[in-house]
């Protein structure tokens, strides 16, 4: 399930007891990020924050929006967040039951 198909769920991960990271939420889709910014936004060194965009992550690396500097749009980067927290949430019964109940009504 990508990210993008959440957003319409967060009612049923909050009666769950389950609750998205603010930065999922926070994070406007349509502005750019720079390095810098991510690394402020989410309090770490700006090298870690470049490091985001090394194609040797496991989860994959952030593409960048820019041929010559890195940059990315905030639903990208949401995307992608995704990508890393899911195996986190995944082992939190309370997001385990909340999927079940999603998965249950986009089958019926």
């Amino acid at each position: 399930m990508k990210f993008s198909e959440i957003n319409s769920y967060i009612e049923i991960f909050e009666q769950f007891n389950f609750n998205i990271p603010e930065y999922y939420t926070d994070i406007p889709d349509e502005v750019i990020f720079t390095p810098r910014e991510l690394a402020e936004y989410f309090e770490m060194s700006l090298k870690n924050a470049r490091r985001w965009f090394n194609p040797g992550l496991k989860h994959g690396a952030l593409v960048s929006e820019h041929l010559t500097h890195f940059a990315v749009k905030g639903s990208d980067l949401k995307e992608w967040m995704w990508l890393k927290d899911y195996k986190k949430f995944i082992k939190n019964k309370n997001f385990y039951r909340a999927m079940e109940m999603i998965d249950s009504k986009t089958i019926t």
